[in-house]
């Protein structure tokens, strides 16, 4: 069974970007009893037209603070915090264009969509944290493993000739994609082989005529382990299937056609996801095209996270509880 989403460290970007007790240092709320935010209008507007108006309704922004990041992290656009006191959000603010005029003490925003992308982000992130509904974690995980394979194959789709590929030799990559994520992405307490197959018998399964494309599900690499990306690169190596494919040309490759904040997202389960559900909102924090890279995957996520919304705002109507979003 699906347990919750991982935030530990995949070898892709092998650094943990936790969440949180409180903000990070330095950082600085964007708003206080002394000095109001005035942004928030262009801002939720913006979060408002490209994604859902669920996720501005109640931000405190006395908890949303700019942060000036280590340059380990200056690919990351915003880290979430919480605690039984508050929760919240730091933004990068270099990605986020923010800066403060010391002198007339206001904020200023040089790019209002890269602002709010990392903002999003980041609210992502908190409502990611701890999410423990078997149903969503299910929807996260295929929307995820379709995404990851999704992007190995357009990122190397010069280098191979796919076209060429048999039905079978692409869903044991796909397999291989999906044990992946089931072990690294998702905390997922079963067996990996079982949630796997069906996630790859799905995935090669016309929606429409419900016909499944020419695989022998008993021929899927079963036997083998993926718990890394050099697990899985070397088995697509071995095999033959992607005979030069590496973590470094990898990396390469998605710094080049994306940017780094891509290798970032792909670091752990909470950062893939926080991004998917992000890159809806075009920006500078995101490539454009990476929400083409598989649109069902945003689809999906966006899907996802604006339930978790609803349950969150309808919890707070039943039991008139102040756990939804105004402890943002």
């Amino acid at each position: 069974m699906y347990k919750t989403i991982s935030v530990s460290a995949t070898d892709i970007f092998p650094m943990n970007i936790p969440v949180t007790q409180e903000p990070i240092s330095p950082s600085i709320p964007l708003q206080t009893i002394h000095r109001e935010f005035d942004k928030v209008d262009r801002v939720n507007t913006i979060i408002s037209s490209y994604i859902s108006s669920l996720y501005t309704v109640n931000i405190n922004w006395n908890n949303m603070y700019i942060s000036k990041f280590a340059s380990n992290y200056s690919n990351v656009p915003s880290i979430a915090f919480k605690s039984k006191e508050k929760s919240g959000v730091c933004l990068n603010a270099d990605l986020a264009t923010v800066s403060r005029d010391m002198k007339k003490g206001t904020i200023t925003i040089a790019d209002y969509n890269s602002f709010s992308a990392c903002l999003l982000y980041g609210l992502n992130k908190l409502l990611l944290h701890e999410l423990d509904d078997e149903q969503y974690l299910s929807n996260l995980y295929y929307a995820s493993a379709g995404f990851i394979y999704a992007l190995i194959i357009r990122s190397y789709n010069r280098d191979y000739d796919f076209m060429s590929y048999t039905d079978q030799d692409l869903a044991n990559i796909y397999y291989c994609v999906a044990k992946l994520v089931a072990s690294q992405y998702v905390i997922y307490s079963g067996n990996i082989n079982a949630v796997a197959t069906v996630a790859t018998r799905s995935f090669f399964t016309n929606k429409e005529t419900k016909k499944m494309a020419k695989i022998d599900l008993d021929k899927l690499p079963k036997n083998i382990g993926i718990y890394s990306y050099g697990e899985l690169f070397s088995y697509l190596e071995q095999t033959g299937l992607m005979d030069d494919i590496t973590i470094s040309s990898f990396r390469e490759k998605i710094s080049n056609m994306l940017s780094g904040s891509v290798l970032v997202a792909l670091s752990s389960g909470m950062e893939l996801i926080a991004m998917l559900g992000t890159i809806r909102l075009q920006s500078n924090v995101f490539n454009t095209r990476l929400a083409s890279i598989r649109p069902a995957s945003v689809v999906s996520v966006m899907k996802t996270m604006t339930s978790i919304l609803v349950d969150k705002r309808d919890t707070k109507q039943n039991t008139h509880d102040n756990f939804y979003l105004d402890s943002w």
